[in-house]
């Protein structure tokens, strides 16, 4: 994103000054810029400009379309989008056939010694 700021500014000022004041090196700019485009970028770039011709030819068939009334409509019809991935991993494994230990203290936390009830 950085980068693409300064390809976007560079008839404007100098590469290297933008380099220096944004805290990059104008080598890492020019190695982006002659690296090609991922596979992954290519296939967004080539999704988007069909999501455009698809708005665009709603658009010319008198539709107004707007993303809250395509949610909706997806919704109603039972279409779903991939869900995202959870953020956190998950360290307990609650799907299993183990048998569980049973609850001895049974919130009797009080002890007459130490060390015969353990918490963690």
């Amino acid at each position: 994103m950085t980068f693409g700021l300064v390809d976007e500014h560079r008839v404007v000022w100098p590469v290297r000054v933008m380099c220096e004041a944004l805290g990059l090196s104008a080598s890492g700019y020019y190695a982006w810029r002659a690296r090609p485009e991922s596979s992954r970028a290519q296939t967004n770039r080539a999704l988007t400009d069909d999501t455009r011709l698809i708005h665009a030819v709603l658009r010319g068939h008198g539709r107004r379309v707007g993303r809250s009334r395509v949610e909706r409509l997806m919704r109603r019809a039972s279409i779903r989008g991939l869900a995202a991935l959870p953020r956190r991993t998950r360290t307990t494994a609650s799907r299993h056939c183990f048998p569980i230990a049973p609850k001895g203290l049974a919130r009797n936390f009080m002890t007459q010694a130490p060390n015969q009830v353990w918490l963690a």
